[in-house]
């Protein structure tokens, strides 16, 4: 099967890593789980403008190179890229490419994982979901509660990890919210069984 694994929040822990950055720099109190929205603006006195330096600065700093894996995931994508393939697939500004490459390289030097930049935030040609659509990626694990709606009303297959930006986030019945990569593996595996069950391959007894 073919998945679709955003990054950021989902594989790595850029935001939490940003606000130990930001609390280190400016003694302030950032709290990453009481955020109060998905864009920093939500939780800090700035404009987007704003934040989009800020990402960048943080990007540029030797703490973005130490940056984290959310939970297990790095233990669950290794089992998963065993029988299904994996893309990544990131908003990333392309001036991350080369620090994004690198991080997947040095965690995962034997895959040449499909990582693919939509840009779409900073004027890409196709959006995420429109990705996974050209691609038949049937599911996508990510934490935007809206670009997971997106998905879902594409018919693609949502799992949402919980974050705390995405708590009150709109149900639909593609949409599946899951608290950590464990049950994103246990999820993955009852999707594709009820596939394997549609397509008849599964026979009782």
């Amino acid at each position: 099967m073919k998945i679709g694994i955003d990054i950021d929040n989902v594989v790595v822990k850029l935001t939490e890593g940003f606000c130990n950055y930001y609390n280190l720099k400016n003694l302030e109190k950032l709290d990453f789980e009481n955020l109060k929205g998905y864009y920093l603006c939500d939780s800090l006195p700035i404009t987007r403008e704003e934040e989009h330096s800020l990402w960048h600065e943080y990007h540029d700093s030797d703490n973005f190179d130490d940056i984290g894996f959310v939970g297990n995931a790095k233990e669950v994508i290794n089992l998963l890229k065993l029988n299904h393939k994996l893309f990544f697939i990131t908003a990333r500004h392309p001036g991350w490419e080369e620090k994004t490459r690198r991080f997947f390289s040095k965690h995962f030097p034997e895959d040449h994982f499909n990582i693919i930049f939509s840009g779409e935030v900073y004027g890409g040609a196709m959006s995420k979901d429109e990705i996974c659509n050209n691609r038949g990626i049937k599911l996508i694990i990510e934490d935007h509660n809206e670009k997971g709606l997106d998905y879902a009303k594409r018919g693609i297959q949502v799992l949402l990890l919980s974050m705390p930006w995405n708590k009150n986030c709109e149900e639909h019945e593609k949409l599946t919210r899951v608290k950590d990569w464990n049950e994103i593996l246990e999820k993955i595996e009852e999707f594709e069984q009820g596939e394997k069950t549609e397509r008849g391959e599964v026979k009782n007894g």
